[in-house]
């Protein structure tokens, strides 16, 4: 960020620096600096900008309070301690609720992990003072323009400053710095004012989350990604080829716990862009490029270079540029219309390259390839790239990397638990690091070096259920791990109507990736199967951007499940792979694979499209609402008791769920006669805590209860939250993520599909049409499934299940003998005999219904295990006829008995 004019924006600074405000946050006319600084009797070293702090008493300082630790939760994740919350209304306000106890008791063992918070402790006897910073150029700018200050101006400035007014704390003050080629203003005004005095008291407060204290020294000597820095010297970098690097660095956050603040501090790896010439960038990103045959690999340059910062080297300035693009002709050809500073003269036409020779002394050796054209606001600025360098700091899209590159990177980012350790602990050490360079230390803050260890439980895993006659499965209790083979899902569809397109071929993914073939492909296949195909197969040769157009086409218009696969797994034949498959079909047709013992509800989703950049969920109450019509459907009944998890905030965000999203919520959902308890949860991985884990280090969810009507406790909370990660349709083991967020997650990664494809529809549809709007990806119909698939979802448990007795019945005939048979039905609560109005029945079957209250069980023998009642339907279907079916039918769960047939369900 740089200051522009006017006042520059930041936060803190102080000690032995003056903080983001010294390094100008902020642009135009924000905000004054804010400035932090200590006030205590240790003297300052002579680069303090803003002199000498004057000594402060403070009576009976407040001490920081200590609370015992509270034992987390380690089966599903491993909490930190949180500061408490207060559940109260202030006004019409809620805010977050507290811990209804001291932290959960169950577990099978206790652990007690290390993790990457350190200890932060501070003097309370000294003073911190928060100052306004201004700094704006002495002359003002000619023709209004807006000058920009650089960050390294701004150093210079708080440098000068320390020496020049080494013993004031407040006021006006001039400085001159000495001006490089390009600066034209040399001297600034910069006016220092006192806001306010930070109580000792409050200061955990004010540090919470972030402070400008721990990133001034590393700002000083590493690169600044968001709030991340990375080294950029050989022993910090890794070479991943093609003109990319992987940079070493680290991330913090200051945290509020029960044991007092926290700095928690992670290692991190990420892609950045080489910081090396352009020319040899393109030499090692291009394949193939040569200056010889540039006009060859055009295209490829301008789509490599465009958007990147550059910085030049034929002049001395530290100003950057962004490359909006090349210069249609070459730069032997090149010229401008030269203007007179004065308008004395009329401008004149200046060739490039004797502009270059005559103002810099430069010769241009690559005349015959294009300029980089660095100009915005429609002002053309030509430079020859062979002046040009890549600016440290620039992020690369690790997704885009090629297969080895992402392979070396991941070796970077996931080391082993002890390396990780390692690292983190020498970044604490670092004197480039958040504790060195003597800053926090003149502010009376102190910083343990050691990882904190924390009190931890591992929780029992749940019993799982799966299909067949041993349908109870075992969970390893330290890997937390099943094995299905040999077995069966709890609830299996057959797929009578499927079928194949094969785009592995060159060819063939042409037609991917041009949309309205593509869609006159599906629709081929989709009149081909007469409307009814249950599941398209698609095989690919690659992921390709026509993957969302597929699902978007397919799911809300001809209302077709799709499951897309690479081919080169797929020719593979693996089991592992054909096995994940299978459960991953199974589930998007309404099966289930896994479930608890005890039955919870399915999963359903809903997708709407969202305004950019805006955390609250719009049409919130709405979609609830439809997910209340639709469990009401199936089950006949309104649910009484609602579980909410969020995801996707900040604690910040926490007032604008609680009092927004939630009473819109309550507004949708609660009518005269209907008034559900609900909890309210959100779940954050967007973190920084670490530990060991089983199989190396985890990232735990943080799951913050922020209402609940249901008054649960510690340990049913975090019993729910860990059986609920066993259900996941996809995998075999239980998943970091409760389902619910994880599926929610999924749906708003296919509604992001959804809009690139409705975009490009629109885009397409635009070229031949005038009607089309800017806003048409608003439309909520165009992101609504068929009606086909509205309902189905990959669903942990279902508390309804159908079962077509038609089909049945269809099969006793078939398979009739002559004998009379009674079938006695005996199903759940909440299956769903369904009959099918065009039956074709000769003969006459007595058929009676009974529903099994689910207090006891049956065996294959037909006795009673347990104590449990039958209730029979009022309703009696009487039909005959002549039927005795093999025990082949649903596996042999018809229980064969003298004179009648028993079939159990569920």
């Amino acid at each position: 960020m740089e200051g522009r004019g006017g006042r520059g924006r930041g936060r803190g600074g102080g000690g032995v620096g003056g903080g983001y405000g010294w390094r100008g946050r902020g642009r135009g006319r924000g905000q004054p600096t804010q400035l932090w600084r200590p006030c205590n009797p240790v003297q300052q070293p002579s680069s303090n900008p803003v002199g000498q702090p004057v000594q402060r008493c403070i009576p009976n300082p407040v001490q920081q309070p200590q609370h015992p630790p509270i034992a987390p939760a380690t089966g599903a994740t491993v909490e930190l301690p949180t500061s408490s919350h207060h559940v109260k209304e202030a006004g019409d306000k809620l805010i977050p609720m507290r811990r209804p106890d001291k932290g959960g008791t169950n577990a099978v063992r206790s652990v007690s992990p290390r993790v990457n918070h350190f200890p932060v402790n501070f003097n309370s006897d000294r003073l911190i003072m928060q100052y306004d910073v201004d700094i704006k150029p002495e002359a003002p700018p000619k023709k209004g323009r807006t000058v920009k200050i650089s960050k390294a101006t701004l150093y210079m400035i708080r440098e000068k400053l320390s020496v020049d007014h080494p013993q004031t704390s407040t006021g006006k003050f001039k400085v001159e710095i000495p001006g490089g080629e390009e600066m034209k203003v040399c001297s600034f005004i910069v006016t220092i004012n006192l806001v306010k005095q930070l109580e000792p008291q409050k200061l955990s407060d004010y540090f919470s989350g972030y402070s400008p204290l721990f990133p001034e020294n590393p700002a000083r000597h590493m690169i600044s990604s968001g709030r991340s820095f990375y080294q950029f010297k050989d022993s910090g970098k890794d070479e991943l080829g093609y003109g990319i690097i992987a940079s070493r660095g680290f991330q913090h956050s200051l945290k509020p716990t029960a044991q007092g603040l926290s700095l928690c501090l992670d290692y991190s790896v990420v892609p950045f862009f080489n910081p090396i010439s352009v020319l040899e960038f393109l030499k090692e990103h291009v394949r193939g490029f040569t200056l010889g045959e540039f006009k060859a690999y055009g295209s490829e340059v301008e789509d490599a270079l465009k958007g990147l910062k550059i910085g030049v080297t034929h002049r001395n300035t530290g100003q950057k540029f962004i490359i909006a693009g090349l210069t249609s002709e070459d730069t032997r050809n090149l010229s401008f219309l030269a203007e007179d500073p004065e308008d004395k003269v009329l401008p004149k036409k200046v060739m490039l390259v004797d502009y270059f020779y005559e103002k810099y002394g430069k010769d241009i050796e690559n005349k015959d390839i294009p300029c980089l054209d660095v100009g915005k606001n429609n002002r053309k600025n030509y430079v020859p790239m062979e002046f040009c360098m890549l600016v440290e700091g620039q992020r690369y899209t690790k997704e885009i990397l090629d297969k080895e590159a992402a392979k070396r990177l991941k070796h970077e980012q996931l080391p082993t638990p002890v390396v990780r350790e390692s690292k983190i602990c020498e970044m604490m050490q670092a004197n480039d690091g958040p504790c060195g360079g003597g800053i926090i230390d003149s502010f009376g803050i102190g910083v343990s070096k050691n990882m904190t260890e924390v009190a931890g439980r591992v929780i029992e895993p749940p019993e799982l259920k799966l299909g067949g006659k041993l349908n109870k499965i075992t969970v390893e209790r330290d890997r937390c791990q099943w094995n299905l083979v040999g077995k069966m899902v709890v609830k299996g569809i057959p797929v009578d109507h499927w079928a194949v397109v094969d785009f592995s071929g060159q060819e063939h993914m042409h037609a991917f990736r041009v949309f309205p073939v593509l869609r006159e492909l599906l629709d081929k296949v989709y009149k081909k199967a007469r409307c009814q195909l249950q599941i398209l197969v698609c095989v690919m040769a690659r992921k390709d951007a026509g993957y969302g157009y597929l699902k978007w086409f397919a799911e809300t218009k001809l209302g077709m499940v799709t499951q897309c696969c690479l081919s080169r797994p797929a020719n593979k034949v693996s089991d592992h792979h054909l096995a994940n498959l299978a459960l991953k079909l199974n589930a998007k047709l309404g099966g289930s694979n896994v479930e608890l013992i005890e039955r919870l509800p399915r999963f359903e989703a809903r997708i709407r499209p969202q305004a950019h950049r805006m955390e609250k969920i719009q049409n919130f109450g709405a979609m609830c609402l439809e997910l209340v019509e639709t469990y009401v459907q199936a089950n006949k009944v309104k649910p009484e008791k609602i579980v909410v998890f969020r995801d996707g905030v900040s604690e910040g965000q926490f007032d604008m769920v609680l009092n927004e999203e939630l009473l819109d919520l309550k507004r949708a959902i609660q009518g005269e006669n209907y008034c559900p308890t609900i909890t309210l949860i959100v779940a954050r991985k967007r973190h920084l805590t670490r530990h060991y884990g089983t199989l190396g280090t985890s990232k735990p969810t943080h799951y913050h209860v922020l209402y609940d009507e249901h008054r649960f406790s510690s340990d049913q909370i975090q019993k729910l939250i860990y059986n609920l990660c066993f259900t996941f349709a996809r995998c075999t083991k239980p998943v970091s993520l409760v389902p619910p967020v994880y599926y929610a997650d999924l749906a708003a990664y296919r509604g992001r599909l959804y809009y690139d494809a409705i975009m490009a529809d629109v885009g397409a549809s635009a070229a031949t049409s005038s009607s089309s709007s800017a806003g048409a990806w608003l439309n909520d119909r165009l992101y609504r499934l068929h009606g086909a698939l509205e309902n189905m979802m990959p669903v942990a448990a279902s508390t309804t299940t159908s079962f077509p007795m038609h089909k049945l019945v269809k099969e006793f005939v078939r398979e009739s003998n002559g004998c009379l048979v009674m079938l006695v039905v005996m199903a759940n609560a909440g299956h769903m005999l369904t009959f099918s109005p065009c039956l074709d029945m000769s003969i006459l079957l007595s058929f009676q219904v009974c529903f099994w209250k689910q207090r006891g069980s049956w065996s294959r023998e037909g006795r009673e295990e347990e104590a449990g009642e039958l209730e029979i339907s009022s309703e009696v279907l009487e039909m005959r006829a002549w039927s005795k079916p093999s025990r082949s039918v649903l596996e042999g769960r018809f229980l064969k008995m003298s004179d009648f047939i028993l079939l159990i369900i569920g």
